[in-house]
């Protein structure tokens, strides 16, 4: 009997899994087992609101879903909850102070790296640079300060790299502003196995293992550009001096500027995972900052990019969506464009490639399908809502993720085809002005959405959600935070 129950906890817990940033989703899950369309009474099979605010995604195990928050003025509290997967009940909060304190604002990063889970429990890091290690029960099992152990982060917008896994080995991209580098810990213990130094760039985007045609992997890194300098108010202003009588000199003398440093192209980085060291390099990408590289098939993967705050495209930032293949020519490895993208680009989420076919969303929702072998146009459509998480594909079925409450899910295939649109709340904001970012501030999110065999989940800043088929007793709502 006992014996039995092993097998029946195993296949359970197999069932349940989304390990981190992106999934993925185990083979059980199928769109018919999913929820089509819900509603703020529809099928909603339990929400509860989250201590703080995050914008990672849920991490699932067994019977536990994970979310990360941060709380306080100075992002000082930092939290880990863990949620029944069934009812939504708190079973557990984990809390600690950090010294490493910024802004909590929507200017800058909350809780935004995705955590990571296995067997031996969850890794999990903040943007502050604390990381902390629990067990199913939520036990602490190690803590690192990355901060004081490497120096400060700091970074434009804050830090929204999440966690990458392989094996008993946890990655971590630290892209702070002078000194980025990229750390391997051991899981069991956190500590460092390696750490390299990486080329300046500003990059949001997360670490992917990627594997190759010779069954190796390789470690991902998508590097936006940086510098180039820019007036920050114009040229200095100049000192009064002394003047003979008579010089007709003018009495102030305006030093020239320095020129601003050359801006620095963005990059995709293949770094050897056991060792760290860079094992090709494809140069010269423009808006490559915040989409993560999508693996299609071994040493081939997707690359997203946009460009300017609004999310409209440039020239360059266009070309660099597209299709990179890297092969191993005698004892290197080289990485080249298979196709590049002629007018779709990416805003926040990542292209992903289901069934032949590869979407690129932006963040104002104008969707582009193209074939994954040549790169040629599909269809293009206008979803009429911003999108910021990365599509979910299942089956027959796509789930776009929109700003405010609001996913669109189409029919995958060659040809646009909507099946539902589904709103969690009714928003009440205005709409997003294109020509002015601090339209986009202050909005209430959707962040993420992850699946299991017979669930979805959304993630919000301050709430998770749960869907389910045929669940429409909102009274399972778990009013009371979390203590």
């Amino acid at each position: 009997m006992a014996f039995v129950f092993v097998l029946v906890l195993s296949d359970y817990e197999r069932d349940h899994r989304w390990t981190g940033f992106l999934g993925p989703a185990t083979p059980t899950v199928t769109a018919s087992r999913l929820p089509l369309t819900w509603s703020a009474t529809e099928n909603i099979a339990w929400q509860s609101p989250i201590n703080g605010y995050g914008q990672s995604s849920p991490v699932i195990w067994g019977e536990h879903v994970y979310v990360s928050s941060v709380s306080g003025k100075k992002k000082e509290s930092l939290h880990v909850t863990a949620f029944h997967i069934a009812t939504g009940a708190v079973r557990w909060e984990f809390s600690t102070l950090t010294n490493n304190q910024g802004e909590n604002s929507d200017y800058f990063s909350r809780a935004a790296p995705t955590p990571v889970v296995s067997e031996h429990g969850l890794v999990i890091f903040f943007e502050n640079g604390d990381m902390v290690a629990l067990s199913h029960a939520g036990k602490e099992l190690w803590r690192k300060d990355f901060a004081v152990e490497f120096g400060p982060i700091t970074s434009r917008h804050g830090i929204a790299s999440s966690l990458a896994i392989d094996q008993d080995r946890i990655f971590v991209w630290i892209p702070r502003d002078e000194q980025p580098y990229v750390a391997c810990l051991d899981q069991k213990t956190g500590a460092v196995q390696w750490k390299q130094e990486l080329p300046p760039g500003t990059s949001w985007s997360s670490p992917t293992l990627a594997e190759m045609p010779d069954g190796s992997r390789h470690l991902v890194l998508s590097i936006g550009g940086a510098g180039g300098g820019g007036g920050g108010g114009g040229p200095p202003r100049g000192r009064q001096v002394d003047r003979a009588e008579g010089d007709t000199a003018s009495s102030t003398e305006a030093p020239k500027p320095s020129p601003p440093p050359p801006p620095v192209p963005g990059r995709l980085l293949g770094l050897d995972p056991l060792s760290g060291k860079t094992l090709w390099e494809l140069g010269s990408l423009t808006g490559n900052s915040t989409p993560t590289p999508t693996c299609v098939t071994p040493g081939k993967f997707l690359i997203g990019a946009s460009a300017g705050r609004e999310g409209g495209p440039s020239k360059e930032a266009i070309a660099t969506n597209g299709l990179v293949s890297v092969e191993k020519t005698d004892s290197s490895w080289q990485a080249q464009y298979v196709w590049r993208s002629e007018r779709a680009t990416c805003g926040f989420s990542s292209p992903i490639h289901h069934r032949g076919l590869c979407y690129f969303v932006d963040r104002r929702g104008r969707l582009f399908c193209l074939e994954a072998t040549s790169g040629k146009e599909v269809f293009y459509e206008n979803l009429a809502h911003p999108v910021w998480a990365t599509p979910l594909a299942i089956g027959d079925r796509i789930y776009f993720v929109g700003e405010e409450g609001v996913t669109t899910v189409i029919r995958s295939g060659d040809r646009f085809e909507k099946l539902a649109s589904n709103s969690l709340w009714e928003s009440a904001s205005e709409p997003v002005n294109e020509k002015d970012p601090r339209s986009m501030l202050g909005r209430t999110r959707q962040y993420a959405i992850a699946a299991i065999a017979d669930a979805i989940f959304i993630r919000r800043g301050d709430r998770l959600y749960c869907l389910k088929v045929g669940s429409d007793d909102v009274s399972q709502t778990n009013q009371e935070n979390p203590k």
